[in-house]
């Protein structure tokens, strides 16, 4: 393994220092180094110190912060170390544990180390202490615009206390970062009004080199307004190629749709979409102009779109379908509908399944069906379509709370022809009742995927012991030479 992919997971504590100390020389080929930091104790310090004042290839960082404790100074004395070895730090990622105690005097720390580490490409901030407030926010990232060569940003600042003035000193950051090419930003569960969503807006219109951007938004302060604001600013980002918006729970009127049609229109570099609308409030007619201007942007290569518990129709239902299935380029399609509060009907989800099979190109299917307790007819049409892709490679599907059982497997068994294509394949079979021989019939099932290399199965976690007909199936499966890896959750 090259040096490049090695990776070197340590958990720092007082057990592991000794074992630490004898991977020291090995430690030399690995360029990645992740540090867990969830003691107290002061004695691994200066081992850490000395580590890193030896080490001359360590590029990429990552420190996590788990349990109560002001041991930030930690971090001061490794930087000090690379500082002075004038290493390059490429990457860095600091996550913040929800039970640090957080104290500005050590933010001011990492803030000051920060503006130093002037390669710095790659920087990912995740704080999940539920108290993070805008003087947090505006001590930590201080003096990030110093960072020039800073091309991809990770920042997740979720479930804290960020106002409209947290989200104004981010956007004033961003306004400087003309390399960057690939943005997270997730400020949902917080307090941020239209206002501040506006601004966000605004600063994203000055990053003119963004390529690739996700920005997840819901259960804030802001309404329809807001979010036709975000698109709007979006739409102003020409070169972008990979899009993901999370508005889980939002209500989306007439305004955020335009907007979104708009972002559509302007956007002619856009090739993956994700929008997560699952249990937003939207009217059917809206929903419908969602999925009208998507079907007319012919350019995309990827779709992920989460639709579930939003009150739809019917009818509506099956036009999405259609509008899908006139993607004639799609290469990966990712369709989320775990029905819950959504009443739609079992012959919606079959019309779903057979319009899939226009989709020619299609390399990579992922469906989620689960919570529909769905007919044995719907699910075999769904394996059975899978003979209509010819270049599908990859199929996940995740049935839970559905009717699988013997009579199912056996007629799919029976109905489906081998598939010399398929090679990654994923059920998800959570709470279904497998008796001994539906075990049997699983096994014949892989039988049928003669080129199948990685098999995922996820099934009923309810199941304290293993019965015969699993540890039989488990058996059987690592007899199949041709499969490379498989995975079975119980």
């Amino acid at each position: 393994m090259s040096n490049q992919n090695r990776f070197e997971n340590k958990v720092v504590n007082l057990e592991g220092y000794q074992l630490l100390k004898q991977r020291r020389q090995e430690d030399k080929q690995v360029d990645k180094i992740s540090y867990v930091i969830n003691q107290k104790n002061l004695k691994v310090w200066s081992y850490i110190k000395d580590e890193f004042q030896m080490q001359s290839l360590y590029q990429n960082i990552q420190v996590e912060f788990k349990e109560q404790t002001t041991i930030f100074e930690i971090v001061y004395e490794c930087f000090q170390a690379y500082l002075e070895n004038k290493i390059q730090i490429s990457q860095l990622e600091i996550v913040i544990g929800d039970c640090c105690q957080v104290e500005i005097d050590e933010l001011k720390i990492i803030s000051n180390l920060l503006c130093r580490c002037v390669n710095l490409k790659v920087l990912k901030i995740e704080a999940k202490v539920n108290a993070f407030k805008c003087h947090h926010i505006q001590v930590l990232l201080n003096e990030i615009q110093l960072l020039s060569q800073l091309n991809t940003i990770y920042f997740n600042f979720s479930c804290n206390q960020l106002s409209d003035q947290s989200v104004i000193f981010i956007c004033n950051q961003l306004k400087n970062m003309h390399l960057l090419t690939n943005l997270t930003l997730n400020i949902s569960n917080n307090s941020i009004s239209n206002y501040g969503i506006a601004q966000l807006a605004r600063s994203l219109k000055s990053c003119e080199n963004l390529q690739i951007l996700s920005i997840s938004i819901y259960k804030n302060l802001f309404d329809d307004q807001g979010i036709s604001q975000i698109f709007l600013g979006i739409s102003f980002c020409k070169r972008i190629s990979s899009l993901c918006i999370k508005l889980f729970g939002s209500r989306i009127g007439l305004n955020s749709v335009q907007s979104f049609v708009a972002l559509l229109q302007n956007n002619s570099n856009l090739r993956s979409l994700s929008l997560d609308l699952s249990f937003t409030e939207i009217e059917n007619n809206l929903f419908l102009q969602i999925s009208k201007s998507i079907k007319e942007f012919l350019r995309l290569d990827s779709i992920e779109m989460n639709i579930s518990g939003i009150q739809i129709q019917g009818q509506i239902v099956n036009q999405f379908s259609d509008h899908l299935a006139q993607l004639l380029t799609l290469q990966s399609l990712r369709i989320y509908f775990y029905q819950n509060e959504a009443k739609i009907d079992k012959s919606c989800y079959q019309y779903f399944t057979q319009k899939i099979k226009q989709l020619q190109q299609i390399t990579k299917l992922e469906l989620d069906l689960s919570e529909n307790v769905l007919d044995i007819d719907c699910i075999q049409n769904m394996f059975l379509n899978l003979n209509e892709l010819p270049k599908i490679s990859i199929f996940t599907l995740n049935l839970k709370n559905n009717q699988i059982g013997l009579q199912f497997l056996q007629q799919l068994n029976q109905s489906l022809k081998i598939n010399c294509h398929l090679s990654n394949l994923n059920l998800q079979l959570i709470k279904q009742n497998l008796s001994d021989d539906c075990y049997r019939e699983m096994f014949n099932l892989v039988k049928k995927f003669k080129a199948l290399k990685k098999l995922s199965l996820t099934l009923n976690q309810n199941m304290l012991q293993q019965n015969q007909g699993l540890d039989n199936f488990k058996k059987s499966i690592k007899k199949l030479k041709y499969l490379v890896f498989y995975q079975i959750k119980v």
